[in-house]
């Protein structure tokens, strides 16, 4: 499975050691718009004022145990919701129709203090350095 990562599962992030089993396929920008919001971690919701394309990496979730690791940390499907929304390569243009994302319902939305991301990608102070090339999102 594709699955498209925007916040703290992203490289260079704590939460990216998730994704360690998994392939990183490359930076990538969803097709629709999206309220993305950081209320000390970053989600995004399908509602809302200033809905932005969101900017983050594709990873290619081969490893079920991974894939139920990541489902545990974004508490799917009683907090965020995976749900598959297209997303297109930065670097090709390719699209991949089907790729899974974690939204957060309205409702839940609704119960957090936002603080919209203006830009459409989420960077945060805390990120680690792994050592790792950095990607392009880390440097804008």
């Amino acid at each position: 499975m594709y699955m498209f990562v925007y916040g703290t599962l992203k490289s260079g992030f704590g939460n990216n050691r998730l994704l360690q089993t998994s392939e990183f396929i490359g930076d990538a920008t969803t097709d629709r718009p999206y309220l993305l919001t950081d209320c000390g971690f970053p989600f995004a919701s399908e509602t809302g004022n200033k809905l932005l394309p969101v900017m983050g990496e594709v990873y290619r979730v081969d490893d079920p145990t991974a894939q139920q690791r990541i489902d545990g940390l974004e508490g799917h499907p009683n907090f965020y919701e995976r749900k598959q929304v297209p997303v297109t390569m930065t670097a090709s243009g390719v699209q991949i129709p089907g790729c899974w994302m974690y939204l957060v319902p309205e409702q839940t939305a609704g119960r957090y203090g936002l603080c919209p991301i203006t830009k459409g990608h989420f960077k945060w102070r805390h990120q680690v350095d792994t050592g790792a090339p950095a990607h392009e999102h880390l440097l804008q």
